[in-house]
């Protein structure tokens, strides 16, 4: 009976490796490579979020910038989620864009990273823990996530999803939850997987 049990213990700890989910997405909103690439067809805020949420850890994952338009990567809580506003636009959620470098809600952290091009690299860091969120763009952090300074978000506790909107038609990205990662997750956080 015990072997039984650790069994059902250690699956339980094992999750699918996350994609973004099909059925959370908005209108003009569509997945491709393995629901992993979103790409907005039409004007208007759509967004989709991640599978496999989380509510304790220092997790990390990555966006690269497919095609420029209005990409707000962030994270919201499972069971606010919505997929026809932004990131920040609603309680339970935060964002921060890559074209523009602003950050919703407005007034959390700090500007700086610039704005991101065709082929960057977004990181996105969350220490669920103590609530703080942190954003990078080819490995220059805003504050630093190994640390635990400098968070552009704090306050959002789980569960937590990875979730990306996006406004402008033809706006393109590609996540990276599991693997074909381009940098290192800072110290002490994992991939999201």
């Amino acid at each position: 009976m015990r072997g039984l049990a650790q069994r059902l213990q250690a699956s339980a700890k094992m999750a699918w490796p996350s994609t973004l989910d099909p059925k959370t997405i908005g209108a003009g909103s569509t997945l491709s490579n393995g629901n992993l690439t979103l790409t907005h067809t039409i004007r208007g805020y759509s967004a989709a979020r991640g599978t496999n949420p989380r509510s304790s850890g220092k997790w990390y994952f990555e966006v690269k910038l497919l095609v420029t338009g209005t990409n707000i990567i962030g994270f919201a809580r499972v069971d606010g989620f919505q997929n026809g506003n932004y990131l920040g636009g609603y309680a339970n959620s935060c964002g921060y864009t890559l074209e523009d470098t602003f950050r919703y809600p407005p007034g959390q952290g700090t500007a700086g990273l610039g704005s991101a091009m065709v082929n960057d690299i977004a990181q996105v860091c969350v220490d669920l823990d103590a609530a703080k969120i942190w954003y990078g763009l080819n490995n220059t952090y805003l504050g630093n996530p190994a640390a635990g300074l400098g968070a552009i978000h704090t306050g959002y506790t789980g569960p937590m999803v990875p979730a990306i909107a996006q406004y402008d038609n033809g706006a393109s990205v590609s996540v990276r939850f599991s693997a074909g990662f381009t940098y290192a997750p800072p110290a002490g956080f994992s991939i999201w997987g």
